[in-house]
């Protein structure tokens, strides 16, 4: 499955439009192009998470935290920087999703305070050899 396609399917339950503003979101490294056989999905894109999908050959991986969220202005070898190259060298794409499922939708009652509702969802989602498990939570 290409990475467009994937993303489209993915964005079906977890549209970016439900981000905060300012929020990063989107594919930060890599091509739409790309075809997908293994995801990763984490909350932040380490060194350690690097290394496993190296090793594991992940092609996507679907992150909360962006790994480029300050202007980048060189692409010297540097800790912060060789995370962003390690992910270029070995061909792994980052797509950000401030939400990785979770879509936070909250009202305000009219005493101010928020009104929380929790309610999970869990979804597979399978094109051909592909499965994803989002497990989403409502406010």
């Amino acid at each position: 499955m290409l990475a467009s396609e994937l993303i489209k399917t993915y964005e079906e339950f977890c549209p970016q439009e439900l981000s905060m503003e300012g929020d990063v979101v989107g594919l930060q490294i890599g091509s739409l192009d790309k075809e997908i056989q293994k995801v990763m999905v984490t909350l932040d894109v380490r060194e350690n998470t690097v290394a496993e999908a190296i090793e594991k050959g992940v092609d996507l991986i679907i992150a909360k935290h962006a790994p480029i969220f300050r202007p980048v202005k060189d692409l010297v070898s540097s800790p912060d920087r060789d995370i962003l190259l390690d992910l270029v060298k070995h061909d792994i794409a980052v797509y950000v999703s401030h939400m990785i499922g979770l879509s936070f939708i909250s009202n305000i009652n009219p005493y101010g305070a928020r009104l929380i509702i929790y309610r999970i969802l869990c979804i597979l989602i399978t094109k051909g050899q592909l499965t994803i498990l989002l497990i989403i939570l409502k406010l």
